[in-house]
């Protein structure tokens, strides 16, 4: 049975769209761009960019992250997995939003993000629809029952090919017209770090999902092991990059820029609500960061090699 939620009066609740902007979470859907903007990148480099498919990909991806966050939200919330009311300041707990509401808003997210999907798929080759179906099933049953992949510790391994190869391989298609492994290869850094952006999100709350039942990789490895997977994945992406200046072009080393918030963010990892919540800011900014490096890295590259 669900927990019930708190009353809010007219008075006290915030206006409805700031309801909402809280409830898509918004820091989070830098790890949606990310992957177009990368993409982008990875189409200049190839010399083989469709301006309009680019923008509609920096539009259909971001919303198909907010059909996962709303549909996360709803199903942790149904299941009792959630915090109490306070702790991390989540919208659905707080009462700012019926839960109905985030099930009919995720469903509509990835609605309207499909149909995006399904417009870019009648000019861009036929594996785009297919990404597109395979993300949005992934995505809903993060969740959802019966798979409920998040609580079986499988949640990195899905954000990693949700928002790695796969929202990147799909922007690329749509961008470029064509399919090349290039943007799966590109593509590793940045999955990593969003894997360690959803650790991180589970380093915050390890003792509430414990006591809940929801077994993610941070419950199953314990503190102190899932502190070091973190810094696993951030440092696995680095290396990744350093791959890529090897065997793409020097310029990918671009966004070794990145290497002193690494570094920063492997030392100051910890659990708790306070420390996970100042790690997940930290390592969305190293992801979005590493993004836009690795891009214009890749794009100069590709400019480089046709002067």
């Amino acid at each position: 049975m669900s927990p019930p939620i708190s009353h809010i009066t007219r008075d006290s609740s915030p206006p409805l769209i700031s309801r909402w902007w809280r409830a898509i979470r918004p820091h989070s859907l830098g790890t949606a761009v990310a992957p177009a903007l990368l993409a982008g990148g990875v189409a200049v480099h190839d010399g083989t960019v469709r301006p309009l498919a680019f923008l509609l990909a920096l539009i259909g991806v971001p919303l198909l992250l907010i059909g996962v966050n709303l549909g996360n939200d709803y199903f942790d919330y149904r299941s009792g997995a959630d915090p109490p009311i306070g702790v991390g300041q989540r919208p659905l707990q707080s009462g700012l939003l019926p839960p109905r509401w985030f099930l009919i808003g995720s469903l509509t997210a990835f609605a309207i993000g499909g149909a995006i999907g399904v417009f870019l798929a009648l000019t861009s080759p036929t594996e785009i629809l297919l990404l597109g179906v395979a993300g949005a099933l992934l995505g809903f049953f993060y969740t959802a029952p019966p798979f409920r992949l998040g609580y079986r510790g499988l949640g990195e391994i899905v954000v990693f090919l949700l928002l790695g190869p796969g929202a990147t391989l799909g922007a690329y298609l749509v961008t470029a017209g064509r399919f090349r492994p290039l943007p799966l290869w590109a593509s590793i850094p940045v999955g990593l770090v969003v894997a360690a952006l959803l650790h991180a999100n589970n380093l915050r709350d390890l003792d509430d999902d414990a006591r809940s039942g929801k077994r993610t990789l941070a419950v199953r490895l314990g503190p102190r092991w899932a502190i070091r997977e973190f810094a696993a994945l951030i440092w696995g992406a680095e290396v990744a990059v350093v791959g890529l200046a090897v065997v793409i072009t020097p310029f990918a080393a671009l966004a070794l820029l990145t290497l002193p918030q690494a570094r920063g963010l492997s030392r100051g990892a910890g659990t708790g609500p306070e420390r996970g919540r100042a790690l997940m800011r930290s390592t969305a900014s190293l992801h979005l960061r590493l993004a836009a490096l690795l891009a214009i890295g890749l794009a100069l590259g590709g400019l480089a090699a046709r002067v």
